[in-house]
């Protein structure tokens, strides 16, 4: 699942580096600047906090605690489903004329080569 932050270790502490809009962690309320203590108790490092996420499904709710502009605070955070890592292009098997030229104006060459 996804919180829709960017950590990462700075001065020995882990930082929130950057928080999505609209994401799970800015409803929360917490921020990038913010230092990631917890997740559900657990001290975590920015290479951790994925593999601690592994165990919880999304729509799950977490505890995260942070310090929040020297506050400590534990914010209930909502988890969301992950977003894609990769994504592949198949061709369908009837293309349309301008599917075809869709594609070959997108990748440079034309379906029938693939």
């Amino acid at each position: 699942p996804r919180i829709g932050w960017t950590l990462g270790t700075e001065n020995g502490r882990e930082m929130v580096k950057f928080v999505e809009v609209g994401s799970p962690a800015q409803l929360a309320g917490i921020d990038a600047g913010d230092e990631l203590l917890a997740i559900e108790g657990f001290r975590v490092n920015s290479e951790q906090a994925g593999e601690r996420l592994k165990d919880f499904k999304p729509g799950d709710i977490v505890s995260v605690t942070v310090f929040h502009q020297d506050e400590l605070r534990t914010c209930p955070v909502t988890l969301a489903p992950p977003r894609p890592m990769r994504y592949s292009i198949v061709p369908v098997e009837q293309p349309t004329a301008i599917q075809k030229q869709n594609f070959t104006g997108w990748l440079g060459v034309p379906l029938s080569k693939l």
